[in-house]
């Protein structure tokens, strides 16, 4: 897989996402899914008390959120990292020009997203390490 890190600008075209293409991501989480609201460019998920959204950004990416940390299980590395990786299947997948994933509280999440070469969006690499919003961005010739 062929990525970068440089930030792309938005052109407003959103991608729409179906149910259908984060249902691969949705079975690799430890919780049955209890709601799921869709419109044409989010998707959110809820797993007892904790939410995942899955959102198209004017930029082309795949943006993913979610309300608690109680949603990973922070001690397994090699799951985290499957997640991620799954999170960026579907973007391809969808057309996107990248993923990121909004970090709001300090969380083991930020190093495993670090090791896969994605970097904090609102500070660029001085910024690495902190929460904030992680980006990782396919070239071209992936589509």
């Amino acid at each position: 897989m062929i990525k970068t890190n440089k930030c792309i600008k938005a052109d407003a075209t959103f991608i729409p996402i179906q149910e259908k293409d984060i249902e691969p991501v949705l079975s690799l989480f430890r919780s049955n899914v209890t709601t799921i609201e869709k419109e044409r460019t989010v998707i959110s998920v809820t797993f007892h008390r904790v939410t995942l959204c899955f959102k198209s950004s004017g930029r082309q990416t795949l943006t993913i959120s979610y309300s608690s940390s109680d949603l990973f299980d922070w001690m397994n590395e090699k799951r985290l990292i499957l997640i991620i990786r799954s999170f960026e299947k579907v973007a391809i997948k969808k057309g996107f020009k990248g993923v990121e994933i909004d970090i709001p509280n300090p969380s083991p999440l930020i190093n495993a997203l670090l090791s896969l070469d994605y970097e904090n969006q609102f500070g660029g690499k001085k910024a690495n390490g902190k929460v904030g919003k992680y980006g990782i961005f396919f070239e071209k010739e992936m589509f």
